[in-house]
């Protein structure tokens, strides 16, 4: 058994890393070929050799990191290049060692690395990672709970549901309220007077407007009659609000705004605003 052993040849010591763990992994496989064809037990760790002795043989305290172990083995191996048994101590102490943390790795008991990739251990993808397509689209889902939460507040508006539009409403409205849009923006630009301009209210846009929210409610979302005349009623009154607002602080009739200086035209144009909202996101 011992000339057996003795005609195998010592693997030569690696300057990788990498390289002696394969170069001792095919020196054991041979060992363990040669212990089957004596009728030895194949085993390259000693019955006797306990893990603290395994870790004291590799000058390691006992519970170091496995690249501890391996380059405390590669660097022993290197040292005794010339002394065979010395190096099948070595490999006996880092199998024992190997195959004991290998053992709590698969039980769980091992504490493990982020860094440390495994094939039974899939990998998480940062939130950081995602498209710019998908993050705007949980954001979108995040504004729109929010807003359900504040009309689930108020008096009756728990039947109001605010959700993103779908492609074909969103397309069909934009191109109906974009046309009103420059239709009255248009108006308040050509007024030949300043009176005439001061005085003009784009009631045909707004009536138009108000009848198309009513039928894409009821087409596009499905909505009843009487909750489609409400909900145009709010985003009309709301945008008209607004539009108010910017007007009071604003004065486009005294200071025109980019040749705008029409009052009705700027408010008309949020009150188109405010329907294509409530057409756009409320049911």
């Amino acid at each position: 058994m011992a000339a057996l052993l003795g005609a195998i040849p010592a693997c030569r010591p690696a300057r990788a890393i990498s390289q002696p763990a394969a170069q001792s992994r095919r020196c054991l496989g041979a060992r363990r070929l040669l212990c089957r064809a004596t009728g030895d037990s194949g085993s390259s760790v000693p019955p006797g050799l306990t893990l603290s002795q395994a870790f004291e043989l590799l000058g390691l305290p006992e519970g170091s990191a496995y690249e501890e172990v391996l380059a405390a083995k590669n660097r022993l191996l290197e040292r005794h290049a010339e002394d065979f048994e010395k190096r099948m101590e070595i490999e006996a102490a880092y199998d024992r060692i190997f195959s004991s943390q290998l053992a709590a790795r698969l039980s769980g008991d091992l504490p493990v690395s982020a860094n440390v990739r495994f094939a039974d251990v899939q990998r998480q993808r940062p939130a950081a990672g995602r498209s710019g397509s998908s993050a705007g689209a949980g954001a979108g889902a995040g504004a729109a709970a929010a807003a359900q939460k504040a009309l689930a507040g108020l008096q009756g508006g728990a039947g109001v549901v605010v959700a993103p539009p779908k492609a074909q409403t969103a397309a069909t409205a934009a191109g109906i309220y974009s046309a009103l849009a420059a239709w009255t923006l248009a108006q308040g630009l050509l007024e030949p007077t300043p009176a005439a301009t001061a005085a003009d209210v784009p009631g045909a846009q707004l009536a138009l407007a108000t009848a198309a929210t009513v039928y894409l409610l009821r087409e596009q979302k499905r909505v009843g009659l009487g909750k489609a005349a409400a909900l145009t009623l709010a985003g009309l009154v709301v945008g008209t609000f607004v539009g108010a607002a910017v007007q009071s602080w604003l004065r486009v009739d005294v200071i025109p705004l980019g040749g705008l200086s029409s009052p009705g035209a700027l408010v008309g144009e949020f009150s188109i605003a405010g329907l294509a909202a409530v057409c756009l996101f409320l049911a």
